[in-house]
């Protein structure tokens, strides 16, 4: 018998959707350049454990989030992370700058007055708040009305239903009554 050894050559290729991660990665770096900006002077790092699905600040930071403090390394659980990352994707930021009684003042320069009115351009921030809010209070008192006639149809069929049966009971005793007559027995 001969050694023969045949080798066969097996290749993989794996191939892993990065996006969310990529999305992850931008979010604490502008979280990280956001710390800084605020006042926070020391460099904020991060990494991110892709076995873990853990996030990890590193560097001397602090960072005051929900009146907690975290001083150095802090941890974000993988939950915390995913849960945080679905909650941004789907949120826009905040067209409103800051309201002061019922004026609210709107990032563009835009100010709505409450349910009076705005200021501003007709495609301004405070303009599409204050056409938005016309059209909830529109849908609001149409869902009211539709609501009032629907309890008035059905008050109509119980009503009409109730009448067909007196009806029909007495056309039936009309029957019975006209039965007996012919027949003599009444």
């Amino acid at each position: 018998m001969s050694d023969k050894k045949e080798v066969t050559e097996l290749s993989i290729k794996v191939s892993v959707d990065t996006t969310e991660l990529d999305k992850l990665e931008a979010q604490l770096k502008r979280i990280a350049g956001l710390m800084v900006d605020v006042g926070l002077k020391n460099k904020a790092e991060f990494k991110i454990d892709v076995a873990s699905g853990n996030a990890e600040f590193t560097g001397i930071t602090t960072a005051i989030t929900q009146a907690k403090v975290f001083v150095n390394d802090v941890f974000i659980d993988k939950a915390v992370v995913h849960d945080a990352v679905c909650k941004a994707a789907s949120r826009e930021l905040s067209k409103i700058m800051c309201r002061v009684g019922d004026m609210t003042y709107m990032r563009d320069g835009s100010v709505l007055l409450g349910s009076e009115g705005y200021i501003g351009k007709a495609d301004s921030d405070a303009a599409m708040a204050f056409k938005l809010e016309l059209l909830n209070q529109g849908l609001k008192r149409l869902a009211d009305n539709t609501q009032k006639n629907q309890k008035q149809m059905e008050e109509l069929t119980r009503v009409f239903n109730d009448a067909n049966a007196a009806i029909a009971d007495k056309f039936r005793q009309v029957s019975i009554d006209a039965m007996r007559n012919s027949s003599g027995f009444a």
